[in-house]
């Protein structure tokens, strides 16, 4: 079963980061420049931890996944068009 995750990274070298951005965008949509949201089942969750692990420096660089429960989430609400131009409310 998928789970919906935010991907958020603080990274601060531009080739590691441009490299992460890339590779997410296999996994979700672009939310914010370091922000993404993904549609992920467990194995896939664990595929991309990984991966991103072996992009960043741990020493450097911070990757944060947080799960979103929408049955605790009172609301949601985004204005602004994604990339296809649909308006989201």
């Amino acid at each position: 079963m998928k789970k919906r995750y935010v991907v958020a990274y603080d990274i601060s070298s531009d080739k590691r980061r441009n490299r992460v951005s890339k590779f997410l965008l296999g996994y979700g949509v672009r939310v914010q420049y370091s922000v993404f949201e993904c549609e992920l089942d467990r194995y896939e969750l664990m595929e991309l931890m990984e991966a991103l692990e072996s992009m960043i420096d741990e020493d450097e660089d911070r990757v944060y996944f947080y799960q979103i429960y929408p049955e605790e989430t009172m609301r949601i609400g985004v204005k602004g068009f994604y990339e296809e131009d649909i308006l989201i409310f």
